[in-house]
């Protein structure tokens, strides 16, 4: 990935996550994790009334703690790289670094 576009995992400043049951087991989210599927979209409503649920609740608790969400993956949320600072129109916290210094 080119630095210059500070790719969100790289930075520090991404990850994807979902919920899980007491017992760890992942809940319906729709689609399973990295699915390449237009039932990924964080807004999709072609999905179980469960799913539904479980999208607005992981959505409303990062959106709790200014985490941002990107809207092609229900999975994936960031905070002060370049999605995030788009989303939430601040300035993006990391940059890139040079490694040679």
């Amino acid at each position: 990935a080119d630095p210059a576009l500070r790719p969100p995992h790289v930075t520090g400043g991404a990850v994807d996550l979902c919920l899980v049951d007491e017992h760890g087991l992942e809940l319906d989210m729709g689609t399973p994790m990295n699915s390449i599927d237009l039932k990924s979209y964080l807004t999709c409503k072609d999905i179980s009334l469960e799913a539904l649920t479980n999208r607005s609740l992981l959505l409303k608790l990062m959106l709790s703690v200014n985490l941002a969400p990107l809207p092609s993956e229900w999975w994936h949320y960031s905070f002060g790289e370049n999605y995030w600072a788009a989303f939430y129109n601040e300035k993006v916290l990391y940059d890139t670094i040079d490694l040679k210094a």
